[in-house]
């Protein structure tokens, strides 16, 4: 069980750290990605994704894992389209917005001028605002 806590953490911190120096956590780049004229983040994320289903398929071919496909609900669709409309209005994601705020970043979503204050309650991240510097 503790192995499996500090293996977590140690994948953590290295997605975290990676995440930092590429810059992904940037403002200008996530909203240069919302307005499609910087893609750094798109590649990121599919070099990610990709990785990652690769990952899950050896360790399900040699049995570590199994894996069991969850169907499509309402309710999944709801909780995306949420997280959609909250990224869209705020320019962060729930991971970067986290990791921006574990950099001391001087915008948090909630701290930056630009973003009209109304559109907090779509974010699922709301509350971290307490959190900017």
């Amino acid at each position: 069980m503790i192995l499996k806590i500090i293996i977590g953490l140690i994948v953590g911190f290295i997605f975290g750290y990676t995440l930092q120096r590429t810059g992904i956590t940037k403002y200008p780049r996530v909203m240069g990605l919302l307005l499609l004229k910087d893609f750094k983040i798109l590649k990121f994320m599919l070099t990610a994704v990709t990785f990652s289903m690769i990952g899950f398929y050896i360790l399900d071919s040699i049995g570590i894992i199994t894996l069991n496909p969850k169907p499509l609900d309402l309710g999944k669709l709801v909780g995306g389209l949420l997280f959609g409309v909250g990224m869209g209005l705020l320019g962060y994601c729930p991971g970067t917005m986290l990791s921006r705020i574990g950099e001391r970043g001087y915008s948090c979503g909630f701290g930056d001028s630009s973003v009209d204050h109304r559109s907090r309650c779509c974010h699922p991240v709301y509350l971290h605002h307490l959190f900017c510097p």
